[in-house]
């Protein structure tokens, strides 16, 4: 067998090139937020090439002064299509004009017919016995009952008398012997939050109060939600917008311009109705839902407590139920599955991400269901925003991997993620590192970063961070990590065999029988598989329905496997469900709770799982993603997610060579033999990440060799700091930062030098630097070595002879700092009233945690 020397990525990536559909680098959302004029908007697209995105995505935003998809907009968009293909960028489009997208910039919803819709209880009171009651049908009504109550107010039993809601006369409720409700149902217009370039431009307006225009209330008030169970509005919604971008600008579908990207559809209820719901209701159930509505909407209450699905009829939950079922279905059809017809037909992607995708606790919400929607889209989407659910070390987030699974699930080669929105000033290169690599591992591949304004100074405040060369950490890192970020995605998107997975089920009718434990559940069990390196999909119904058996494995459409689907404890499913369950089951492909323990379902995993190094440590903070490449040739990613360093032991059944890719030097080196059955142990830094070859039949060998022993150390204490004002400081370790020196408001680069003898010649020497705060360029006897930007913060200094050097470390911080470091200037801002009406409330309590920078060590030279 042929053996080959991996010295590089490039030698790698030869062999085995990843799935290229477009770029793997990060795509810069570009907020429009002025006039556009022709010279900076070639300008800004130069930069972003040179910032090391691979592509852009055009947002209309807050303060952009042109009509809904006037003829300016379209020449300025044309342009920008012209300038990108002449730069080889790709193009993507926010289809509306804000969010969440629906309504067409307030142009769909001028027509009241398709405004959204909810179910509402228009009649609703008790006739107490001996007495008469008179009452006419309210308009919009849909179905109307009178149940016997108790004391309570609460139906005795699941009998009711119907209402004739038909009826134009006044209806009168005769002398009766027990207490009796009447109850009518119907629907009334109604909208929740809107978002339009018009209300996000209200904090720039000095003659709009700070009480009108904060973010937490503002909207537009002239823009309402949509009917999305309406095929009507929908279509109309794409001629608005879509078809218009088609009219102007043909040529560039399919090329440079890539697809469209909606973001957070809602219906904005979670009782949405539309005119014709009956009907299509039972086409798909068989029976009448409108007879259930009264009782659906009852509420049981007792003193101070709803007792509603204590005391619900059976009945009713199911009828309720298949409601829930049914909207959905409707809203993914409608909406998701009109756009994504109409964008395949015009050669574009449709994607984005919906409103509850930020955990299994919001499967079902007024977005409707995940993974209905998703099974529409050409790239599922999450969001991961600052401020409500931003990726914390040492915080278990999954989410990501809804979009990861549904890819997998769809056949899909991208899963993609709006990323960073309101992670506020103080975001920096190794957190954008780990987000990113967060939901890498998750099997998402492409990221929307969100956000750059065309005109930087006039919404500095409004929504940060500002993800361009006018933040001095993109300006002179941006290009480090969007080169970091698009090798690793690349690199974990070259599989070429399907290694078994396990899948995780997600009971979407336990959601909608109001099952409020099924997500605390699901959240354990995936907790505890990722954190013992088990690699799995979120599957739900029609992914069960679509699998195969084969021997002791389940297989989805594409005849990837899965070793066990794995079952919370209570599911509720569909009889269909029940009985495919049941077959997996016998064919021993099936594990469950309570019957099978979390510790036993880890273990049952580990054995199927095909993996060569399986872990040997019990709950690490470590997740694993692993490609196979062929039979004994696997690599894997690992990605410390605690706060805390961290030590991975794994062993193979079989001898086996372990190579390390670096992705930033984009170099490979020989790690280590693993002796069969004999661990090997892996440490890795807070949020650091790890990738390696594992290669069984020595096909492959490196030149360079990868060694942590070294055997001399010099602490470096003694430091000489280059002030902003000119000054230079000696300190001493432990290093102060900045705030403690004065400089707690400055944002830019601090010079640190030392001086030191080396009193040994070695073949490589590394520099650590502890903790830095937050980024680095490096240089040793006047010559550039490299930036120091990610976890764990060390940087080769290649041979290091004997005698004196000089060190000297350029160090920059955030934004944060020159926005929230300083308490006078601070307050001066607050004074001119600079975050009236901006996302700050989100932002500022993570900007406050990014004060503490500069270099503090301890700094270390180790040589071998």
């Amino acid at each position: 067998m042929k053996q080959f020397t991996l010295n590089s990525l490039y030698d790698f990536q030869k062999l085995f090139p990843a799935k290229k559909s477009f770029s793997y680098r990060p795509i810069i959302v570009w907020a429009m937020n002025d006039t556009l004029h022709k010279d900076e908007l070639k300008r800004q697209l130069i930069s972003f090439k040179n910032s090391g995105y691979g592509g852009v995505m055009v947002m209309p935003w807050g303060c952009l002064p042109y009509d809904f998809m006037s003829d300016e907009w379209l020449d300025a968009v044309r342009y920008i299509l012209q300038c990108a293909k002449q730069m080889d960028i790709d193009i993507w489009i926010w289809d509306d004009w804000l969010f969440g997208s629906g309504p067409a910039g307030g142009k769909l919803t001028q027509n009241p017919t398709y405004r959204a819709k909810t179910l509402k209880t228009l009649l609703n009171f008790v006739v107490e016995p001996g007495e008469t009651a008179n009452f006419v049908i309210p308009p919009r009504a849909i179905s109307g009952s009178i149940f016997s109550v108790n004391k309570f107010g609460n139906p005795i039993d699941d009998s009711f008398e119907p209402i004739d809601i038909n009826s134009k006369n006044q209806i009168t409720v005769k002398k009766t012997e027990t207490r009796k409700r009447i109850t009518i149902v119907g629907w009334e217009y109604m909208s929740g939050m809107q978002h339009s370039t018009r209300s996000h431009g209200e904090f720039a307006d000095p003659a709009v109060s700070e009480k009108q225009c904060d973010i937490y209330v503002c909207n537009d008030l002239d823009v309402w939600s949509v009917d999305m169970l309406k095929p009507e509005a929908i279509a109309q919604y794409v001629k608005l917008i879509h078809q218009r971008y088609w009219g102007a600008m043909p040529e560039f579908f399919g090329n440079t311009l890539k697809g469209f990207f909606y973001d957070e559809p809602k219906v904005s209820t979670c009782t949405p109705w539309t005119e014709d719901f009956v009907e299509r209701f039972k086409k798909i159930k068989g029976y009448d839902i409108a007879q259930y509505l009264p009782s659906i909407m009852i509420t049981y209450l007792q003193d101070d407590g709803n007792f509603t699905d204590k005391f619900r009829p059976a009945d009713i939950k199911k009828a309720q139920a298949d409601y829930r079922d049914v909207w959905t279905t409707l809203l993914a059809e409608t909406f998701y599955g009109t756009v994504q017809s109409w964008c395949k037909e015009h050669k574009v992607i449709a994607t984005g991400h919906p409103i509850g995708d930020n955990s299994l606790e919001e499967v079902l919400s007024n977005g409707g269901c995940y993974f209905k929607n998703m099974a529409f889209s050409d790239m599922p989407g999450v969001d991961t925003v600052g401020g409500f659910n931003n990726t914390t070390l040492g915080n278990f987030f999954d989410f990501p991997r809804f979009s990861g699974s549904r890819a997998a699930l769809l056949g899909k080669p991208r899963a993609m993620s709006e990323s960073f929105a309101v992670y506020g000033h103080g975001v920096d290169i190794d957190q954008m590192r780990y987000v990113c690599e967060h939901q890498i591992i998750r099997g998402v591949n492409a990221f929307f970063c969100k956000l750059s304004n065309y005109n930087r100074e006039k919404s500095f405040y409004f929504h940060p961070p500002e993800l361009s060369d006018f933040n001095p950490i993109i300006k002179h890192f941006g290009a480090t990590f969007c080169k970091r970020i698009g090798n690793v995605a690349s690199l974990m998107n070259s599989g070429t065999v399907d290694l078994p997975k396990a899948a995780l089920y997600v009971g979407t009718s336990n959601y909608y029988y109001g099952d409020a434990e099924i997500a605390k559940q699901t959240t354990e069990i995936a907790k505890k598989l990722a954190y013992n390196q088990i690699e799995f999909d979120y599957v739900w119904d029609n992914d069960i329905v679509e699998m195969t058996i084969k021997d002791d494995m389940a297989y989805d459409k594409f005849d990837k496997p899965y070793s066990y689907v794995i079952l919370p404890q209570d599911i509720i499913a569909p009889s269909a469900i029940m009985q495919k369950l049941e077959l997996l089951k016998q064919k021993n492909a099936i594990l469950k709770l309570p019957e099978n323990n979390l510790p036993a379902i880890v273990d049952a995993c580990k054995q199927k799982n095909g993996r060569i190094l399986k872990s040997v440590f019990a709950d690490v903070g470590i997740s694993i993603r692993t490609v196979m490449l062929e039979q004994g040739l696997q690599y894997f990613m690992l990605l410390n997610e605690s706060n805390a360093v961290k030590q991975l032991a794994m062993e193979s059944a079989k001898k086996a060579k372990i190579l390390e890719i670096n992705p930033d030097t984009e170099q490979i080196e020989f790690l280590t033999d693993c002796l069969a059955g004999t661990p090997i142990t892996l440490e890795f830094a807070p949020s650091q990440s790890r990738f390696f070859i594992c290669d069984t039949e020595n096909r492959f060998d490196s030149t360079n060799k990868k060694s942590d022993s070294f055997t001399e150390n010099l602490l470096m204490e003694k430091w000489t700091l280059e002030t902003p004002d000119e000054k230079k400081i000696n300190l001493t370790a432990p290093l102060p930062d900045w705030g403690q020196l004065g400089f707690g408001g400055f944002t830019g680069f601090m010079r640190y030098s030392c001086e030191f003898l080396w009193d040994k010649d070695c073949e490589m020497a590394m520099l650590s630097l502890g903790e830095l705060r937050y980024a680095a360029a490096i240089q040793l006897d006047g010559k550039k070595i490299g930036n120091c930007v990610f976890s764990p913060f060390k940087i080769s200094l290649g041979n290091l002879n004997r005698g004196k050097h000089l060190l000297e470390i350029y160090v920059l911080n955030t934004l944060a700092s020159s926005v929230f470091g300083d308490a006078e200037k601070l307050k001066q801002l607050r004074s001119r009233k600079v975050f009236k009406g901006t996302y700050a409330p989100l932002y500022e309590k993570l900007d406050m945690t990014k004060l503490h920078c500069g270099l503090l060590g301890p700094v270390k030279l180790m040589g071998l």
